[in-house]
């Protein structure tokens, strides 16, 4: 019983541990004290054994995390498609606009500090997306997130602050979602391995 508790509470981090990152980027919280939009950290990472692709996003005190499947990776990026193709219609006619983009449901995961992760188990975490204009040249993309429940504990729950992504930044984090470029990562990655079994 007790082997079998080991491998339950510990089953997250070593899965984790076997993920490769493929490019961290740079998105922005509102503070509402400091009443200004502050930075915030967010990474893509890939489990070459699993498939899935995981979004981590840092927080003051929190770090959240959502696992995308291959069928989730395409719905975000028909999210960045539709985002590219509304900015530059927007600033075409000069107008500001809110509006949603899309909705999609993912398993998600947060962890206090560093504590251990707590995760949904199963995809019911809502992510939303929002075209949002701060002026008739400014348009944002914004990710907004339902509450986060952890399975085993339903008083354990978590909701992730909004993530605001100006133009470039969206264009940064695009890139940890291309194929083509998680293909050029894992085949750096393998000739490293290569190397690195040399000097054993």
């Amino acid at each position: 019983m007790k082997r079998i508790m080991f491998i339950l509470i510990f089953a997250p981090l070593i899965c984790f541990s076997q993920q490769i990152t493929v490019i961290d980027a740079k998105g922005y919280h509102y503070n509402d004290i400091l009443k200004q939009m502050i930075e915030c950290d967010l990474s893509v990472r890939y489990d070459e054994q699993t498939r899935k692709t995981y979004l981590y996003i840092g927080e003051a005190i929190t770090t959240t995390a959502y696992t995308l499947e291959e069928s989730d990776v395409d719905s975000l990026n028909i999210i960045f498609d539709k985002y590219f193709k509304w900015e530059k219609q927007a600033n075409e006619m000069k107008v500001k606009i809110e509006k949603n983009i899309k909705d999609i449901s993912l398993e998600g995961w947060f962890k206090y500090g560093n504590g251990e992760w707590s995760n949904s188990k199963i995809k019911n975490c809502i992510f939303r997306s929002l075209f949002f204009s701060q002026s008739e040249s400014n348009h944002q993309l914004v990710f907004q997130f339902g509450k986060i429940t952890d399975y085993n504990n339903e008083y354990s729950d978590h909701t992730p602050e909004n993530v605001y992504l100006s133009k470039s930044q969206v264009l940064s984090l695009r890139k940890g979602f291309s194929k083509e470029y998680l293909d050029s990562i894992l085949k750096k990655q393998k000739e490293k391995d290569k190397v690195e079994d040399l000097f054993k």
